[in-house]
Parts: C-alpha cells; structure tokens; sequence
C-alpha cells in the first residue's frame, strides 16, 4: 500500500521552544501555601505521591500521581507545602506561537488549564527524559531534546477528552502496543528499585510467560529488560547522588546493590564512567534543568 500526504506552509515551521525541563524530588522548606506561575506555558506532573492544589479562585483539588496539568502563560496556581515535606516531580516550561499556540489555548480555555490522565507514562516517561538529556549537555543531546518535546506536545494536542477540563493519553494499535508494556514494565521496576529484580519477576508483573516476554519486550522496548533495569537504576541512582546528596555507598546500599563496587560497575557500564566521576563533572558544569523554580 502506498502512502502520500503533503504539509501546508504554515506547519513546515513548528513555532515551540523549550526553556527548561526539571525532574526530580523538590523538597519544602516552609509550609503553607505557595504561588508559582511561570510566563510560559508548564506542563507540571506528579511521578510519586500526591499535591494539594488550587487554580485561580477555584475549589481545592488533590492532583494525584499520574496526572499532569497544562497551565498557560500567567495563569495562577497554588500549592500545598508542607514543611519537611517532599514531592517527586517533573515539569518543563516552553512557549509557542502561531496555529501551535491557538491550538494548545483551545485545550485550557478560559479557565487556563487542562488535566491529562497518563496511566501508561507516555508524558511521564519524556519529562523525565528531558531532563536528563539537558541535564547531560552532552554534544548533540538539544537535538533530541527537541525531538523529545515535539512528540510530547504532540501527546498533549491528540489526548482524548473524558470529562470537564480532563484529557486522557491514548494511543491505539501498535502504538499503544509500543508503549503499554514498557510503561508498565518501567513502573514495575520504579516501584521496585531497592530490590533485585529478575526477568521472571517483570515477565509475572505484565501477565505474560517468561518466553513471551522475553521475546516481546525487546521488540517493543528497543532494549532488552535487563538493560532497562540497569538503566532505571542508574537514573535514580544519580537522584540520590546529585540532588539528595548520598555518598556513592549509600547510594549503593538504598538501591539494593550487594556491594558499593558491584554498583560503580554497573554505574559505568551504562554511563562510560564511574559515579565519582559523574558527580565531580556534573557539579562543574551550569546545571540546565537541574534546580527546581519553586
């Protein structure tokens, strides 16, 4: 079957720009209510735990794990803060102009937001990417970045509506496909990060034999399971080390590795080096997307 289409003018030049991106736990120092607004837009979501929150004068809502809000430029949120508490989250701030612009205005209306329910982690998963690709500064990673958020707004523009001011991301055929068993595979293992986990015990988690799983995962994933295993501990293992300041040893013993060497090898093995090393070069460096706007 052939297939042809053409792109009119005015979607040859895609008018978003990425600011910043953040991932990370954001801990409070004070408690009561605070204000954030950001001149851009803000996708804004919640990887672990749950937020009291209102928007503009509105009723107090609890946002929960899983959700993400679009706000637009210059609308007016708050949050709870609770002093000692802590929230694991990930947000980016960008603008956008022309059709892109309207498009996205038309999602939050007057009321100046719109909700998006994510079971499957597809915004969750490229939030956090986006900050680890900018937080690298590795040569060539704004380009991926810039693929990155291109996609992700395209989630946001295609989520289905489910109720007042309330989206949901789906995607069907062999695209949900792709992204439902690793997604929920990757959420098993966050779940799980401290323990030592087995194929068996992912193959079990998803519902599948460990031979259907084997032979499926790698396809839909791009990578076998334990390489995202060893991936996803690694990037909360950078968590621990670079934002909430753990020694390489506790690091070790807090994401259930027998030994602080047997975790510097496997550091290595997905980063080219050792983690002392990642932290001495990382903290030289201006850190984009590392620090939270609260």
């Amino acid at each position: 079957m052939a297939l042809s289409a053409q792109l009119k003018s005015h979607q040859q030049h895609v008018a978003a720009r990425l600011y910043l991106a953040y991932s990370g736990v954001t801990h409070f120092t004070k408690t009561g209510w605070a204000h954030p607004r950001a001149g851009g837009w803000v996708i804004d979501y919640i990887n672990h735990g749950r937020q009291l929150q209102r928007i503009g004068s509105g009723k107090k809502i609890t946002r929960l794990s899983g959700v993400a809000a679009l706000y637009a430029p210059t609308t007016r949120w708050h949050e709870w803060h609770a002093t000692g508490g802590a929230l694991h989250e990930s947000y980016i701030i960008f603008d956008l102009d022309g059709d892109l612009a309207s498009a996205f205005r038309t999602l939050t209306g007057r009321a100046g937001y719109s909700h998006f329910r994510d079971p499957d982690q597809l915004i969750g998963h490229r939030l956090r990417q986006l900050a680890e690709l900018l937080f690298q500064a590795r040569p060539g990673a704004h380009l991926f970045a810039h693929s990155v958020f291109l996609e992700l707004l395209g989630l946001v523009l295609t989520a289905q509506p489910v109720g007042q001011r309330l989206r949901e991301v789906r995607e069907t055929g062999s695209a949900r496909e792709a992204h439902h068993l690793p997604g929920r595979v990757e959420r098993y293992i966050r779940q799980h990060i401290a323990q030592t986990i087995r194929v068996t015990d992912l193959a079990q988690a998803v519902g599948l034999s460990s031979s259907a799983f084997a032979h499926a995962y790698p396809r839909l994933a791009g990578e076998p399971p334990y390489r995202t295993v060893l991936r996803l501990k690694v990037q909360a293992a950078k968590q621990l080390l670079l934002q909430d300041g753990l020694s390489v040893k506790e690091t070790a013993d807090r994401l259930g590795f027998p030994s602080e060497f047997q975790f510097s090898r496997t550091f290595k093995l997905v980063e080219g080096v050792a983690p002392k090393r990642y932290v001495q070069a990382l903290t030289r460096k201006s850190r984009i997307g590392a620090a939270p706007v609260r």
